[in-house]
């Protein structure tokens, strides 16, 4: 039965694949144009947003790494550290998703802006909202603070697999958007799938996830697409 040092390498793992996943789905759109000169920021949050994102990826792979060498003590600051860091990504989380809602009604695209915000505010960021402090709670149970963590995680990653697939493969967005929840819904199975295979178990923070995640969409969906989201979204 694997112990609690492989599943850190493992999470070590998902994280390094995280982050590859959001440079490439955040490469054709943002990274790339800065290279070239060619980038139009669309909101004054863009770029302290993408550096509060890489950065909260960059802590995920650290802290568990730092399980697998035994240094806990530095896991614990670092965790300090990342409190301050989680705050400052739901700050700019909100304030980027508002002022893109602005930016899309001021050029005419309203429903493309209303519907990525609404999922992104009620689903990637509430994600986040909901788990992380599910992690920091259980911090003193490892087994249960690294799946709450990566469920936390998973949730802003919404965004970058979006992207892969509107931009890297050119799905079209009638498309790519159900496959974006369904990716993060398959990830989560694939987690669990592991802890079957590892622990001979599926861990409850798992199956707390799958619930909130199922239980999110069904009201997120007809939240995003009613009248009432519509009419605040083109009046803000």
């Amino acid at each position: 039965m694997a112990g609690i040092k492989h599943d850190a390498r493992v999470f070590t793992g998902i994280g390094i694949f995280l982050l590859i996943a959001a440079i490439i789905g955040f490469s054709p759109r943002y990274f790339v144009p800065i290279v070239t000169g060619e980038y139009q920021v669309p909101s004054q949050w863009m770029h302290a947003h993408a550096v509060a994102s890489i950065l909260w990826l960059l802590l995920f792979i650290i802290q568990p790494w730092l399980i697998t060498r035994g240094n806990r003590d530095l896991h614990r600051r670092f965790g300090i550290a990342g409190i301050i860091l989680a705050i400052v990504n739901i700050y700019l989380g909100v304030a980027l998703q508002i002022d893109l809602i602005q930016v899309h009604s001021a050029t005419g695209n309203v429903q493309d802006g209303t519907l990525s915000a609404g999922f992104r505010l009620f689903g990637s960021l509430l994600t986040f909202i909901i788990f992380l402090p599910a992690a920091l709670i259980m911090r003193r149970k490892t087994d249960f603070h690294m799946r709450y963590m990566l469920l936390a995680t998973l949730g802003p990653m919404e965004s970058a697999f979006g992207r892969i697939y509107s931009y890297i493969f050119g799905i079209p967005i009638d498309i790519a958007g159900p496959l974006i929840p369904l990716t993060h819904l398959l990830l989560i199975i694939a987690m669990m799938i592991y802890d079957k295979r590892a622990h001979g178990r599926v861990h409850k923070a798992y199956w707390w996830g799958l619930g909130v995640f199922i239980g999110l969409q069904a009201v997120i969906i007809p939240l995003v697409f009613s009248d009432w989201w519509r009419q605040t979204t083109m009046g803000s």
